[in-house]
């Protein structure tokens, strides 16, 4: 009777587990739809209430506020820089005037997209950083991470 139980309960949770997985392969498909928001007046766009996304935009929520990417060498050869730290910490880049960047990045296990944009802000010698979670709430920190990342392959 014991065995039966158990072979139950394994059962429900297998069940589970894969109804679970189903749902966040659909969900990382979806989050393959779209773009990122692009400038709003000039600036990125504002991060929504949800905490999968940070900027360093002025205006920026503490919670939801990083650096911006400061430089001392000719705006040209920072955005370089940067496009090359995009590249190294695993971006792909959907677009590029020079003054803004647009690129996704893509997780590992279920492909959920988030967006990573970058401004030039060349009369304060900083480049504005925005990278948010395309679909979801929460995204156990995976936005903050890869900031500080781009910012040490901006760096070094």
């Amino acid at each position: 009777m014991l065995f039966k139980v158990l072979k139950m309960i394994l059962a429900i949770i297998i069940l589970l587990v894969i109804v679970m997985m189903v749902f966040f392969v659909f969900k990382g498909r979806a989050s393959q739809q779209g773009q990122a928001p692009g400038l709003q007046s000039g600036a990125l766009a504002s991060c929504p209430d949800s905490p999968n996304c940070v900027s360093s935009e002025t205006g920026t929520p503490e919670s939801h506020s990083i650096s911006a990417l400061n430089y001392s060498d000719a705006p040209e050869q920072a955005w370089q820089r940067v496009v090359s730290a995009v590249n190294a910490t695993g971006g792909r880049v959907q677009a590029d005037t020079g003054e803004y960047l647009a690129a996704t990045y893509h997780s590992s296990l279920f492909g959920f997209v988030d967006d990573l944009e970058l401004r030039l802000d060349s009369e304060n010698n900083k480049i504005q950083v925005r990278s948010a979670s395309r679909e979801g709430y929460g995204d156990m920190g995976a936005n903050k991470k890869r900031t500080t990342a781009l910012q040490h392959a901006f760096n070094n």
